[in-house]
């Protein structure tokens, strides 16, 4: 092809863009007097007519569709791209037609090798001797497309998997709601059932075979309540979210109580408890009523599978790494190896029989779950049926500050607190007809005069004639929150000496809603009506 004699190329490239586009830029562009200078360029350059035919090409463009100069002069461009291509390269052509300067646009195009090259063309369309073409470079970024991609599907995937991190946060809180509303539902029923068979059972005039009836009453709600309790915990555990409030606690002292737990069960067996409790350094820091239930766990499983008159030992030692090491031993039925690997996965437990009846396995699952929250460890050992079984938990020891400056944990009434034995004045705010009438049917052999109120506005308007000696409210009332009964009687002149939350819902965050709204204490349903007379002999003026 014929060129103006003394023509050169000036050529201005803006910096590589990142996204697919078409853009235009007025800039100087002039040919070379000799193609043949454009033959050492490291860069493809061609030359394309109006139609999008390759005019020229240089050996870099060759060598990189793999074809010779002769065969690719005549083709369309087109042909060299890939079908996803060619709207754009088609736009592209049109712009340059238009003389709307230099025209920039990115593509793929299709190699010798039968592989994709991503390029960014540079074109600029002019006429010369009367001929239009358009002189075009293609600069391979191939590699910076590669990185956008990349970079594409980084912020992809870092979006799907925080939409997935919330969309897990709403389902753990969707199966908390669910988890809380069904103990709700579950332990309110159980509630004026458990009142009913302790006011029997201390009614001192009642014939034995009703006081045996309803000591089994009483004790298989008491049983029943202790299941719903484990299927909560272990979901918590499995899920990995269990609260612990921790303080102060003296290791061998939660021993003692959970073995006065297990009394009634050892009596019943003829089982002796021994404790061999030499651990010097005994204090740690835990949530003591998790701590008691681990060990009343473990001595009510070596009672359960002892044979009657049998022994069970519990020692304690300590070491100067700082850890305490309690054992629990008993002379049973012993746990065969199979069973042994299983032992604290969830509902698993040895082979039950008729002495040792099979229940869900999920006391030892939960002891796990609270003793690694509390960075501890437990295993268990036993060499063979009949040789009886070693359970171990392993804690860290605290030193207390010295005696002055230690702050106990535990919570008191303060100037709250009576001393006088006269009648008192309590408001229950309940909505189940029959707890309420029932707590009334407790309470008045013991000198309380209770009055019942069914609703949040009876409650409030009820505080409203105070003085009170004592709220007891349910929480979750036909109308509203009992946490409102609590906030309200801040607000009396004469706060009641003592309010205390009733509730089916038992979480930590129940618990401690209970206390942020203002009541002294948050007994779960079913209520345990000596532990209630306790609390409230306890504030009584």
């Amino acid at each position: 092809m014929k060129r103006p004699k003394g023509a050169r190329l000036v050529r201005r490239l803006p910096p590589p863009r990142t996204a697919a586009r078409t853009r235009a830029r007025p800039v100087e562009l002039r040919l070379p007097p000799q193609p043949e200078l454009y033959d050492f360029a490291p860069v493809m350059w061609m030359i394309l007519d109006p139609a999008g035919i390759i005019l020229d090409v240089n050996p870099a463009a060759c060598a990189v569709f793999g074809r010779a100069r002769r065969f690719l002069i005549g083709m369309p461009f087109r042909m060299l791209t890939t079908p996803e291509g060619h709207s754009a390269l088609l736009e592209h052509g049109r712009q340059c037609r238009t003389g709307a300067g230099v025209v920039e646009t990115e593509l793929e195009l299709v190699t010798g090798t039968g592989t994709t090259m991503v390029v960014m063309l540079y074109s600029r369309g002019m006429v010369v001797d009367g001929q239009t073409m358009i002189p075009t470079i293609a600069l391979d970024v191939t590699e910076r497309a590669e990185l956008e991609r990349a970079r594409w599907r980084a912020e992809k995937e870092r979006d799907r998997a925080e939409k997935d991190r919330r969309l897990a946060r709403a389902s753990e809180a969707a199966k908390d709601r669910l988890l809380a509303m069904v103990s709700h539902e579950l332990r309110n029923p159980l509630s004026p059932a458990l009142i009913a068979a302790s006011h029997i059972l201390a009614s001192p005039d009642i014939p034995d075979h009703i006081r045996h009836v309803a000591s089994v009453i009483k004790r298989n709600i008491e049983l029943e309540a202790r299941l719903i309790d484990d299927l909560l915990d272990v979901a918590r555990v499995t899920r990995g979210r269990l609260d612990l409030r921790v303080r102060e606690v003296d290791v061998h002292q939660v021993l003692r109580h959970a073995a006065e737990a297990c009394s009634t069960s050892a009596r019943a067996k003829a089982v002796t408890i021994a404790f061999d409790l030499q651990a010097a350094h005994q204090v740690t820091l835990a949530d003591e009523m998790r701590l008691r239930q681990v060990f009343w766990n473990l001595l009510n499983n070596a009672i359960k599978f002892s044979h009657p008159g049998g022994h069970v030992v519990v020692r304690s030692t300590s070491d100067e790494s700082g850890l305490i090491i309690v054992s629990v031993r008993d002379a049973g039925v012993g746990i065969d190896a199979s069973t042994l690997e299983l032992l604290f996965s969830p509902f698993e437990q040895p082979t039950p029989s008729a002495d040792h009846p099979k229940g869900l396995g999920l006391g030892l699952t939960i002891a796990s779950g609270i003793v690694e929250a509390h960075g501890g460890r437990i295993w268990a050992s036993s060499e063979g049926p009949g040789t009886g079984a070693l359970f171990e938990v392993e804690l860290a020891t605290y030193d207390p500050p010295p005696p002055g400056k230690a702050v106990s944990a535990r919570s008191t009434t303060g100037a709250k607190a009576g001393t006088g034995n006269g009648p008192s004045r309590v408001l229950v705010v309940e909505d189940n007809e029959d707890t309420g009438s029932l707590l009334s049917l407790l309470l008045a052999p013991h000198g309380y005069h209770v009055t019942l109120a069914h609703t949040v506005a009876e409650g409030r308007a009820a505080l409203d004639d105070g003085p009170w000696d004592a709220v007891l409210s349910d929480i979750g009332l036909g109308d509203g929150s009992g946490l409102d009964i609590a906030r309200h009687a801040q607000t009396l002149p004469s706060r009641p000496a003592a309010l205390v939350a009733l509730s089916g819902y038992g979480t930590q965050a129940d618990i401690a809603a209970s206390l942020d709204a203002g009541f002294d204490s948050h007994l779960v349903k079913p209520v345990d009506p000596d532990r209630l007379l306790e609390l409230l002999q306890s504030v009584r003026r």
